[in-house]
């Protein structure tokens, strides 16, 4: 009787056991159990970043290339807010003296090759974009304050500061540039860097399949549910490098792509398909080179104010903006996503002293530059601006050769510096606009910046400030006090704010919520692929 009682009330707990299992099984979706990515979404774009697949030799506006096929140090929820939930780091922490930075790495990350992530390819990563190799914007920045990165344990990195610093968490995310992606440290040390840039592994929700130069760049969703998206909606997602906004516009009603940037003089011409705009996103101004040098006409502080206040920018705004465009004194490196921005003054539009100014300055002499322009994505009318402008400066006395290039040429040729083009030299700019901008004044404006226009030993003891600035809460006003400085001097030509607008196939693309999350140079595409 005893053993058929014990044999009862196994038999109990068994069914007991079962029917648990059964009801928590029953009240949830098994990721394996969603549907399998399918379908591509294609895209035109003006620039590829580099057409290169490393991130550290990329330009910024390679940055939505990026976010497919590579994880961030430090993630952000869909509406730019750093998040411990979507990035390599499951947590981090700032110690009291801001002179060290503790990064706890997520476990169960693997690359696309089966490797796992650990905090040796965090600490790599953060080398190769300090590297001599490197072409990041940020790498001045992160050379002078970082003093070395440790990892005392295969989930931790410990990284070590020269000075104060209080804003590496925002360096490492998808709010700045690309310098948060992480790289797989093995593979890249066994098959070189150059093996690396044509067959690149992420860690990221797509894997790389192709790459033509001049082409396109083809994506691939991973075969298993990825750790922070799950199983991607979209097989495939691919890049097509188109310059011309005309052919990307026909490519669209073709049907051969999906997404394409469009000028907001072209809206009428897309009216059947569905239009979205990532607002403020680009921060228009004219890069003044070499303006140190003694020997160019763009030396003299009396020559560059009548540069600006020549420019009508109203005129800009109406005629070639449509309308849509915001006029600021921000300049190239000041933006409406800077904590706490404001706008410095904007110059007034008065073309009669622009004249009289030239001819103070050079009163025998009638000046002559050279003005580069070039395309950037989602600001086709770089061309027309640069047009305008020309013709501006022409009735103040000043004689404008449009020279057309690609950005990619002209960077390189910035970072030469005292390249004999860069003499008496203008450039139609564009510039992402972000959270912080310390990095990016110590890149284009501080003596020894990489792209630097300027020598001013007062500006640079300003930027050295913001960038040893240990109190988050005056990081604004020292933002906002440089970007004033610099339109006074007239080390830079400010002139607007404009969103970027996409055409969409409303059968792919039906919805894009989160494209004008303040993030730098970032297109949200996780919208496009997350169910």
């Amino acid at each position: 009787m005893e053993k058929k009682r014990d044999s009862k009330i196994f038999f109990k707990a068994m069914m007991f056991v079962i029917s648990v299992i059964f009801i928590s099984v029953s009240n949830t979706t098994p990721v394996s159990a969603q549907p399998a990515p399918a379908g591509e979404i294609r895209i035109a774009m003006t620039s590829l970043g580099n057409e290169t697949m490393d991130p550290v030799l990329t330009s910024n506006s390679g940055k939505p290339l990026m976010t497919l096929l590579y994880d961030y140090v430090i993630g952000v929820d869909p509406d730019g807010k750093l998040s411990k939930n979507t990035g390599v780091a499951r947590d981090w922490k700032l110690s009291p003296d801001s002179l060290s930075f503790t990064i706890y790495v997520r476990p169960g990350i693997k690359f696309h090759n089966g490797d796992d992530l650990t905090a040796a390819d965090v600490r790599f990563s953060m080398e190769q974009f300090m590297s001599d190799r490197s072409v990041s914007s940020q790498k001045n920045q992160m050379t002078e304050v970082i003093k070395r990165i440790e990892t005392p344990d295969p989930l931790t990195v410990v990284i070590y500061f020269k000075k104060p610093s209080v804003v590496m968490a925002n360096f490492l995310s998808r709010q700045m540039g690309v310098e948060g992606s992480v790289l797989p440290k093995k593979y890249i040390e066994k098959n070189g860097a150059e093996y690396f840039n044509r067959n690149p592994v992420g860690s990221g929700p797509y894997r790389f399949v192709e790459h033509k130069t001049g082409s396109h760049i083809k994506y691939e969703a991973v075969s298993y549910p990825h750790w922070r998206v799950g199983v991607p909606k979209i097989k495939a997602i691919t890049f097509y490098y188109v310059k011309e906004e005309s052919t990307g516009i026909a490519m669209l009603k073709t049907g051969e792509v999906d997404i394409t940037g469009i000028g907001r003089d072209r809206i009428k011409d897309v009216s059947n398909y569905r239009l979205y705009e990532k607002k403020g996103d680009a921060l228009v101004a004219l890069y003044v080179n070499n303006s140190w040098d003694p020997n160019t006409f763009l030396s003299n502080p009396k020559f560059r104010e009548a540069l600006s206040i020549s420019i009508n920018r109203k005129e800009i705004k109406d005629f070639i903006f449509g309308g849509k465009a915001e006029i600021l004194g921000s300049g190239i490196v000041y933006g409406s996503y800077a904590i706490d921005y404001k706008s410095p003054p904007v110059d007034p539009y008065d073309p009669e002293r622009a004249k009289k100014l030239v001819q103070e300055a050079f009163p025998n002499k009638k000046p002559e530059l050279k003005m580069y322009v070039y395309p950037r994505e989602g600001v086709p009318e770089v061309f027309n601006i640069g047009e305008a402008i020309a013709g501006y400066w022409d009735k103040i006395g000043v004689k404008i050769k449009i020279i057309q290039t690609d950005f990619p040429t002209y960077r390189k040729m910035h970072a030469a510096k005292n390249s004999p083009e860069l003499a008496n030299c203008v450039a139609v700019m564009t510039m992402g606009n972000r959270l912080l901008w310390d990095a990016a004044f110590r890149h284009i404006f501080h003596t020894d910046g990489l792209l630097s226009c300027a020598k001013d030993p007062k500006l640079d003891a300003m930027i050295e400030q913001l960038l040893a600035e240990k109190d988050p809460n005056k990081i604004a006003p020292r933002s906002y006090e440089i970007a004033t400085y610099l339109n006074r001097q007239h080390y830079q030509i400010p002139l607007m704010e404009v969103g970027l607008i996409y055409a969409a196939d409303p059968k792919k693309v039906p919805a894009w919520p989160h494209l004008s999350t303040p993030l730098a140079y970032d297109l949200y595409l996780d919208d496009l692929f997350m169910r």
